[in-house]
């Protein structure tokens, strides 16, 4: 049997994804732990997750792969975690000195 091409880029750009988190604080002056931001950080993520829900089930109509749409999912709630993580430490519980903290 031949291997699915997994097509993970296509899933979800976690590069975009970050930079879009970090736009949302633009006029915050980078913080994100205001009401306003969060309402944003969470309607983008919600939004990502379903397009990329989106696409592996367009995938898995395609390619007819079980596995390969479950290591698709998989890989969108890692990266979705993975940006939220750095979002947070970046932008919601920021550190000025780190050797401090």
């Amino acid at each position: 049997m031949a291997k699915i091409s997994l097509k993970l880029n296509e899933i979800i750009d976690g590069d975009t994804l970050r930079r879009d988190l970090t736009a949302l604080t633009s006029a915050s002056a980078g913080d994100g732990s205001g009401p306003a931001v969060r309402t944003a950080v969470l309607q983008l993520l919600k939004a990502r997750l379903a397009e990329g829900r989106k696409i592996a089930e367009a995938m898995l109509k395609q390619d007819g792969g079980g596995n390969a749409c479950a290591e698709r999912l998989s890989y969108l709630m890692d990266e979705l975690i993975r940006a939220f993580y750095d979002f947070a430490a970046t932008h919601v519980y920021r550190v000025k000195n780190r050797s401090v903290a």
